[in-house]
């Protein structure tokens, strides 16, 4: 929320120079030219995503940045106060975020053995061939039968840690451009058209499985740890909508600056990395003010 009022208070006070700097244009400039620019601004992003690494994805509160690139284009219809043209832009942006989670499941499976065993306790004092075995006249002297129970827990405890991470390269646009004159140098415009940007997604996950085996048969526990983990990354591309609007003021005959809001939407993609599909939607809302040079 601050980093929208922020924005919005920034975009207004460029709105505010824009609107008094066009007092100062004395003569009519002409618009319908072919022009090239720059810009510069703040993006923030919220992704949308669904598979084993959703809740990490769309965790991503702080997928924002600064964004900056290059634009040009042509005003090619000027009739009365109306303008219309085409614009196109290029902008490389820094914006990224990552999370991590961590869960922890323990399950635990007893088995029980009865095993029924002779008492050999000396009071038989003829054995067959030395083994510990009772003949048959003598077994009602042998102290009868034992009957024995072994128990044995298996307890295996289970650690699974995700880590994502995404990062934004840069986004492109094609769009129209119509607005209207408030002043001979100052243009209200909307915007709208196709967008694209590169979106790079990375995940890793490791696992610790640890087993403790307690016997009844034995004095002491039986334990193992066994840990894996993987790492994969990917990146694609976007493609979605753009739309928004701005001001733009002439602050010579050849050069003009402007400030714009833009909304863009991206179509869901698909990544497969770690056995895992990630279905992730993008959508971001920039904040720009730049310069642009008009040709004669």
């Amino acid at each position: 929320m601050f980093v929208l009022r922020m924005s919005a208070a920034i975009f207004a006070g460029i709105l505010s120079v824009l609107v008094f700097s066009s007092l100062a244009v004395a003569q009519d400039p002409d618009w319908t030219r072919p022009y090239i620019g720059a810009q510069i601004g703040y993006t923030n992003n919220d992704i949308e995503a669904a598979g084993e690494f959703a809740a990490l994805l769309e965790g991503m509160n702080d997928l924002d940045g600064v964004i900056g690139g290059i634009q040009g284009g042509a005003n090619l219809i000027q009739q009365g106060g109306f303008i219309f043209g085409i614009v196109g832009d290029f902008n490389w942006t820094n914006a990224n975020d990552d999370e991590s989670s961590s869960n922890t499941s323990a399950v635990s499976a007893t088995e029980t053995q009865t095993e029924t065993i002779p008492n050999m306790d000396g009071k038989c004092e003829v054995y067959k061939d030395g083994y510990n075995e009772c003949y048959d006249d003598c077994n009602d002297d042998c102290g009868g039968e034992t009957t024995v129970t072994t128990t044995t827990t298996t307890t295996t405890t289970t650690t699974t840690n995700l880590s994502g991470s995404a990062d934004i390269d840069w986004k492109s646009s094609i769009r129209a451009k119509a607005g209207f004159l408030l002043q001979p140098g100052l243009l209200v415009y909307t915007t709208g058209g196709i967008a694209f940007a590169k979106v790079n997604i990375r995940a890793s996950k490791s696992e610790s499985v640890s087993e403790t085996i307690v016997s009844t048969a034995t004095a002491d526990p039986t334990l193992s740890n066994t840990v894996t983990s993987a790492s994969a990354s990917g990146g694609k591309i976007l493609t979605g909508f753009v739309i928004g609007g701005g001001f733009e003021i002439m602050v010579s005959p050849n050069i003009s600056a402007f400030a714009q809001a833009l909304y863009y939407k991206f179509e869901e993609r698909n990544f497969q990395l770690l056995g895992s599909t990630f279905d992730v939607e993008l959508e971001e809302t920039t904040v720009m003010a730049g310069v642009s040079f008009y040709f004669n």
